[in-house]
């Protein structure tokens, strides 16, 4: 183990870090191991083991410093502190990774790395987790057309602290891997949910689950209002007191349309993506998944 400590910690690619990074590095690999999806936290689709600790060693600096703007800390490694400072590290590894699959989008702004993408929306007046998210919005619109469908989006920012919460769990409890009592911490305050002895996984906010329920509905479901124009109460959206959608089956002359979002009974009319987008390739595929079961009994968590 010693042999495996030092040798990380002589690795060509993670010189750039600091001394006190370097010390740290166990840690940091560590954490990057049980974010990555291990035990009690998933993975992320597509997105392997393999392809996270690519991205770690070829933006170490980035991923992992002291020091990224004046000062702001952010070590993967810093999972027991209040200043949510790992979680800045571990906000700038998953963009990183999800960077990689739409890189060629910034192309055009001459932006060729996470770190200069992350500079050039940096705004002093914001906090450090605003400037954060600011930079992932940045990266999940890129990856808006360049994804097969929704599973394979960049997770929102509520679903990623969940995550990193449930990671904070499973390292504190490793910590004690050479005690003979261990510490459990309260799961319901780490991205968990016990009800009635079933232990689920919470994984969005409230708010957000209902946005993605009410988007599903939008596109899925709708009035058959073929022949009308969904003026009167027997057009199904406008009873309910609700803008007819995309999954709807009138056509242009509907009068509960909401604007733009409205498309007509075919197809003819859906945006198609430009030439740019259309000869850039969906990114590359990997097999790693969480195939478990999202509940279990409360008792069998521990076992």
């Amino acid at each position: 183990m010693n042999k495996l400590i030092q040798s990380m910690k002589n690795d060509p690619d993670l010189q750039c870090l600091s001394n006190d990074n370097l010390d740290d590095i166990p840690s940091i690999f560590q954490m990057l191991y049980i974010v990555t999806g291990c035990d009690y936290v998933s993975f992320f689709r597509d997105h392997g083991k393999t392809s996270f600790y690519q991205i770690f060693f070829k933006y170490p600096d980035f991923i992992t410093s002291n020091n990224i703007v004046k000062g702001w800390l952010g070590i993967l490694s810093e999972s027991d502190n209040r200043e949510n400072a790992g979680f800045l590290a571990f906000l700038r590894l998953v963009g990183c990774e999800y960077w990689r699959k739409c890189s060629s989008a910034f192309l055009k702004d001459r932006i060729n790395s996470p770190h200069y993408l992350f500079q050039s929306v940096f705004v002093e007046t914001l906090s450090p987790l605003e400037n954060h998210y600011i930079w992932l919005s940045k990266i999940r619109d890129a990856l808006y057309c360049r994804v097969p469908s929704e599973e394979f989006f960049l997770p929102s920012n509520d679903a990623l602290f969940l995550h990193w919460k449930r990671s904070c769990w499973v390292k504190f409890v490793w910590q004690q891997a050479n005690q003979n009592l261990v510490h459990y911490p309260i799961l319901n305050d780490y991205g968990w949910k016990v009800d009635k002895n079933v232990l689920s996984i919470v994984w969005d906010s409230d708010e957000n689950l209902e946005k993605i329920s009410n988007n599903v509905k939008l596109w899925t479901a709708g009035c058959g209002c073929i022949k009308s124009n969904c003026s009167g109460n027997q057009c199904g959206c406008r009873k309910q007191r609700k803008s007819c959608g995309p999954g709807c089956k009138c056509g242009q002359s509907c009068l509960n349309s909401n604007g733009p979002t409205m498309l007509p009974s075919g197809d003819a009319n859906i945006q198609q993506p430009n030439k740019e987008t259309q000869d850039e390739p969906l990114y590359d595929s990997e097999s790693d998944t969480d195939t478990d079961s999202d509940n279990m009994i409360f008792n069998d968590f521990f076992s």
